[in-house]
């Protein structure tokens, strides 16, 4: 009898770690419903994720702006684009939001920053970012964003570098704080309003540096600090939710 029933629990236990059913299981699924749960890697874009594999949406290179042809391709993730295989258009400026930290910075030119917010520019033009904005507030607070002033460049395949303003010395950019510890969101809008890029992320992900890897089309996660120069990744893991959640390891992770 009580070989029964660890048996029978062991069972249940495996069933309620799977998390999904199949068609013949769950006559009520219809062709084509989207899953309850997204697995990256399964050439389906369900859920969250932004692409899966080959599935991108129907999107294109050219969809993309600053490009005209090329490969598009999936992150590893399912959450970023590639466009790493795409044509730049000439024309085009691309500046993207590629690296962050949530805390002091204590060595460098930048030694006393309190946090730090890198742009890159990826296009082939140099990007005009006068009038642009950079806010941690979805609604752009005036005390909680930072207006670029005339005459702000990037060079192609240059950075630019911005740090929290200090209240007492007047050094630094921004008027906002990046949090070691909450969920965070930071927004860059060109000077029409429209978001031109943006991400969210937990602030203890960033308290030595988070970043795209490669440079300002590819994954968001963790890295050493090289503000003002190519990202490099580090340890940590790779995602803001840490590594994938395994059912069954003894170990609570992910959405379990």
């Amino acid at each position: 009898m009580n070989t029964t029933r660890s048996i029978l629990a062991t069972l249940v236990f495996a069933a309620a770690c799977s998390g999904a059913t199949s068609g013949a299981e769950d006559p009520d699924k219809t062709a084509g419903e989207t899953n309850d749960f997204a697995v990256c890697g399964d050439e389906v874009r369900d859920g969250d994720e932004l692409c899966d594999g080959s599935d991108l949406a129907g999107q294109q290179c050219s969809d993309i702006p600053g490009f005209v042809g090329g490969t598009l391709a999936c992150a590893a993730d399912c959450a970023a684009i590639d466009t790493s295989q795409c044509e730049g258009d000439p024309t085009a400026a691309i500046v993207r939001i590629n690296e962050i930290t949530s805390t002091e910075i204590s060595d460098g030119e930048l030694a006393g920053a309190g946090d730090a917010v890198e742009l890159v520019n990826v296009g082939m033009a140099a990007a005009d970012l006068s009038g642009f904005r950079i806010s941690d507030d979805a609604m752009f607070a005036e005390e909680k964003t930072y207006t670029f002033p005339d005459g702000s460049t990037i060079a192609p395949g240059e950075f630019l570098v911005l740090t929290k303003l200090d209240d007492v010395t007047m050094v630094g950019n921004y008027p906002f704080g990046i949090s070691s510890v909450d969920p965070e969101t930071i927004q860059l809008a060109d000077p029409a309003g429209t978001v031109v890029d943006s991400v969210d992320f937990i602030g203890a992900d960033a308290t030595i540096s988070w970043c795209r890897v490669p440079d300002g089309n590819g994954s968001w996660q963790y890295c050493t600090r090289t503000f003002g120069s190519a990202n490099e990744a580090g340890e940590g893991g790779d995602s803001s939710t840490g590594p994938a959640a395994v059912c069954g390891d003894g170990v609570r992770d992910g959405g379990e």
